[in-house]
């Protein structure tokens, strides 16, 4: 049967308004470039001719590409080979994408150059390269990235290899060139923590005897979406109790009059991350509690005031060790550290540089424009995104450290 022309000339003319809307990318392109550049300095350094980079936020951080699907757990007839390729000599990105994606890459990506897959799949990337000769010398590839799978990264390897190339891991590159943040990037996390607050107070304003985790988390996220926040690379989480299942998902268990139960949402404003956690109670909270609490909160204080940008996080780390310790409460320390957030996409949003406060004998120091999810976390829930500058240190969030209490 041909096809229908009243439904052809509908599709027609739906699609002709989609393509008329503009491009939106998170930000301009000077800020793009300047990231652009900056990887291809450290590319020079780690003596990369090329890189092929495949993970979701490297995509995004160099262009602005931000989807939601990467084929990560595809099917075998689906392999994900959505790939930017970076060369030294060159001041311009290549993306290599399927068709179905063309118009999410025009509307979020700043590249010029987009390739479409035809059936060939990988065939189609390796030839495009060794036209180019962007095989010769040393190629990076994101080995440490979860797209793609073990399978796919097995097969992209070995065909780059019977190119001729010299093929390495070129994961430190890429995260090297993210951990530093610019001023717009920066921006994105303030707002992120303000997002983050905005679901923590709803929290303390609808959390009552009878709802369920899963419905005050509802709560909590559609304030977070009105604040204008978008969904974390992790899901975020209410759970009853303390941090003895703190990487659990919300379920259907009940909150109950004298509960203690912690809330831990991720502020996200384009795909910038920001998490903040604390801990409430259904009632008056136990003085013991509050005091507790109060005493991991301090350590935020203690680290604005002693990480400032270049000192050594040996000396961060036994600065904290030695307050938790005349405190009395290092002993009971679930975990005290922090790691590097930024910009995430499922299945994580943690970054590269991780500190632990039990490791004292560590090289690096405190970088300005780094930005970090301190987590105070003495069984019971406080984290707090603080961020690096030249001017200072400081933690994004405003509420108050010790325990938040609704009902009663």
């Amino acid at each position: 049967m041909p096809t229908d022309p009243e439904l052809a000339a509908f599709v027609s003319g739906w699609l002709a308004s989609r393509a008329a809307e503009p491009p939106r990318p998170a930000f301009p392109r000077q800020e793009y470039d300047l990231r652009l550049a900056r990887l291809r300095t450290l590319m020079a350094q780690a003596r990369l001719e090329t890189l092929l980079l495949t993970s979701p936020e490297s995509m995004c951080y160099l262009h602005g590409y931000t989807a939601r699907y990467y084929r990560a757990h595809s099917p075998t007839a689906w392999p994900p080979l959505a790939t930017t390729v970076v060369r030294a000599d060159r001041d311009e990105v290549t993306h290599f994408d399927l068709p179905r994606e063309a118009e999410l890459l025009r509307v979020t990506s700043v590249a010029r150059d987009v390739r479409l897959y035809p059936e060939a799949g990988l065939g189609f990337l390796v030839e495009e390269l060794r036209r180019e000769g962007a095989l010769r010398g040393r190629v990076g590839l994101e080995l440490w990235s979860p797209v793609p799978n073990p399978a796919v990264s097995r097969m992209v390897e070995e065909a780059l290899i019977l190119e001729g190339a010299t093929v390495t891991d070129g994961s430190a590159v890429i995260r090297a060139a993210r951990r530093v943040k610019t001023a717009a990037e920066l921006d994105r996390i303030e707002r992120a923590a303000a997002v983050a607050d905005a679901g923590l107070l709803e929290v303390a304003r609808t959390a009552r005897p009878g709802r369920t985790e899963l419905e005050v988390w509802a709560s909590m996220m559609a304030a977070m979406a009105a604040a204008g926040g978008e969904p974390a690379a992790i899901h975020e989480l209410v759970l009853a109790g303390g941090l003895e299942r703190g990487h659990a998902w919300s379920g259907r268990r009940r909150l109950r009059e004298g509960d203690c139960f912690l809330a831990d949402p991720c502020g996200v404003v384009d795909r910038y991350h920001a998490n903040t956690a604390r801990t409430f109670t259904l009632g008056e909270p136990p003085a013991p509690l509050a005091r507790l609490l109060a005493l991991a909160g301090g350590a935020v204080e203690v680290l604005c005031e002693t990480a400032k940008a270049g000192t050594p996080v040996g000396e961060v780390n036994a600065a904290l060790r030695r307050y938790y310790q005349d405190c009395g409460i290092w002993e009971l320390a679930t975990w005290a550290g922090g790691y590097e957030l930024g910009l995430s996409f499922p299945p994580d949003w943690v970054g590269e540089s991780v500190f632990d406060v039990e490791e004292v004998d560590v090289d690096g120091v405190v970088e300005a424009g780094t930005v970090t999810s301190f987590h105070s976390n003495f069984h019971f829930a406080l984290v707090e995104t603080v961020v690096f500058t030249d001017s200072g240190t400081r933690p994004l969030s405003r509420l108050p450290w010790g325990p938040m209490r609704v009902g009663g």
